[in-house]
């Protein structure tokens, strides 16, 4: 898999750090974005493949147990675990 440009991020990250805003350009990420995933630099399209091997590990689904994912990016760790019966 190629690695993403991440141009566009840094160049964003640079700028909010400059105004003293370190976590500002996130959403200026996904702005510029525009939905189109390839920008995103973290964006695989696919649920990471620890929480997938974790999660076939336990054969029992996580009905009605809750789970958190930090920094979802655009949700497919969230959605895996979703599947699985995760609220």
């Amino acid at each position: 898999m190629a690695e993403p440009d991440r141009t566009l991020a840094r160049r964003l990250a640079r700028e909010s750090l400059d105004r003293g805003d370190p976590t500002g350009w996130f959403d200026a990420l996904y702005d510029a974005a525009g939905g189109d995933p390839s920008v995103v630099p973290w964006a695989d399209q696919t649920a990471n493949p620890k929480l997938l091997d974790w999660l076939a590990e336990r054969p029992t689904h996580g009905h009605a147990q809750h789970a958190l994912v930090v920094g979802c990016g655009l949700g497919d760790d969230a959605e895996a675990l979703a599947a699985r019966g995760y609220h």
